[in-house]
């Protein structure tokens, strides 16, 4: 499909919806087009450009004022060299069109897939935006994770995540492993209605308690039934993308934000910054 063409095909379902131009009416509008054109799980292509393409200049987020060195928009063509792979031996991973696109291949049991960089000290805050492609039947669950000290031992860290579990009833979970392919434990999960794509992710601690939060908008946000004190202590965050499956598992990630109290590596803290209100 074209660029025109998925524009025409767009302007066709907004204008068929009524006099309902607004920003959510379009994201659905794109969402069900892509939905019906591209399964990425069972075709195994690459990425659609002209769709991602479009998605990233109309619903970008501003990106922040004074970004700093934990943020990460994703707007070059290859990943920082801040950021460390986790477990990537057989991983797909590009930075195209200002996402990045995680593939986790097809696996017989839970096995974790990311990206990690070092997590400050003190109260902070972590957010990501992550886009929900098609996907196939099996367990794959995408998010924002913590990692005990994935620096020492990728093979052993313990890791807990934040995430979507892509299976036939969508939810989100807070989950929790003793290494990356080993014992997997729920230990909080919320079915909403429906899980738009794209989805915010938010991770805050204060003191040594975590709180879990998620949002269609980076707005308003949803806290998570509370789960405040993980079996480890966490060194690194990161993006992942876990899959127990057959079929391949993606994760499309938008960008990565954190804020804290203490500042170490990260520079200058910034305010949070969103798409104008309509």
């Amino acid at each position: 499909m074209t660029r025109e063409e998925l524009i025409s095909n767009i302007a066709s379902l907004i204008t068929t919806g009524g006099n309902q131009t607004s920003a959510a009416k379009i994201r659905t509008a794109l969402g069900n087009l892509v939905e019906s054109t591209y399964n990425p799980d069972s075709d195994g292509a690459p990425l659609n450009v002209n769709y991602f393409d479009l998605v990233s200049m109309l619903f970008r987020d501003e990106v922040p004022a004074s970004p700093n060195a934990a943020n990460d928009e994703f707007l070059g063509d290859s990943l920082s060299d801040s950021w460390t792979l986790f477990q990537n031996s057989s991983q797909v991973l590009t930075v195209e069109k200002s996402f990045l696109n995680m593939t986790n291949t097809g696996q017989s049991t839970n096995l974790v897939r990311g990206i990690f960089k070092t997590l400050p000290a003190g109260n902070l805050t972590i957010i990501c935006k992550v886009h929900i492609p098609m996907h196939g039947g099996g367990d794959g669950k995408v998010g924002l994770c913590l990692f005990e000290d994935a620096a020492s031992n990728q093979n052993t860290t313990p890791l807990g995540y934040l995430g979507i579990y892509l299976g036939s009833s969508p939810k989100l979970i807070v989950e929790t492993a003793t290494n990356y392919s080993g014992t997997f434990t729920e230990r909080v999960s919320y079915a909403p209605a429906t899980t738009p794509s794209p989805l915010y992710l938010k991770i805050t601690r204060t003191g040594s308690a975590y709180t879990w939060f998620f949002s269609t908008d980076g707005v308003v946000w949803q806290q998570m039934p509370a789960y405040a004190t993980l079996p480890f202590t966490a060194g690194q965050f990161g993006l992942i993308v876990n899959n127990a499956g057959s079929a391949s598992k993606r994760g499309l990630f938008d960008w990565v934000r954190i804020y804290a109290t203490d500042p170490g590596i990260l520079g200058e803290v910034h305010e949070f910054l969103t798409m104008p209100a309509e």
